[in-house]
């Protein structure tokens, strides 16, 4: 190979190289994922959503439990209700809200199915905190989703905010 044709190979490693090597920078300056309001459940494919007040939310998955709890998460009162609707729905068991301080799991007062869609509402009342939803993945694959939450104190639940 001729020396112009090395310095053309070399010059496009090295480019492809710091492309490479930078991708991951980017994730860093990345928005952070949010709920979003949405109309109904009719258009929607599959997901966990926040049956709120003001509204319904779609909550965002994460693929694992993260180390630090996300900054743009629902807050909504003690008693929230979500729905989850998935091509196919496992069983109940692979359902849970949990706080996520103490990693431990509330009891579920009602899971009711219907259709392709499974609501699921805590036994009493939550504490404020920090909570998620554990919910199996609607995948061939399996795994689990989380769906984070807040409940603030009582003094901020007036309504849910984003």
């Amino acid at each position: 190979m001729s020396l112009r044709g090395k310095l053309v190979v070399g010059i496009a490693l090295t480019a492809m190289c710091t492309i490479l090597g930078l991708m991951p920078l980017s994730l860093l300056f990345l928005p952070e994922p949010e709920a979003v309001r949405i109309k109904g459940l009719s258009g929607e494919q599959s997901g966990a959503y926040l049956d709120a007040p003001n509204g319904l939310f779609r909550l965002y998955p994460y693929s694992s439990l993260r180390t630090g709890f996300p900054k743009l998460v629902p807050q909504t009162g003690g008693e929230p209700t979500f729905l989850i609707k998935y091509r196919a729905l496992e069983a109940k068991s692979a359902y849970a809200i949990y706080s996520y301080s103490g990693r431990q799991e509330i009891p579920a007062a009602k899971m009711e199915k219907a259709g392709k869609v499974l609501r699921v509402t805590p036994e009493t009342a939550l504490r404020p905190g920090r909570y998620y939803l554990k919910a199996a993945k609607d995948s061939m694959y399996g795994g689990s989703e989380y769906f984070f939450f807040h409940i603030p104190p009582a003094a901020d639940q007036d309504s849910t905010r984003l």
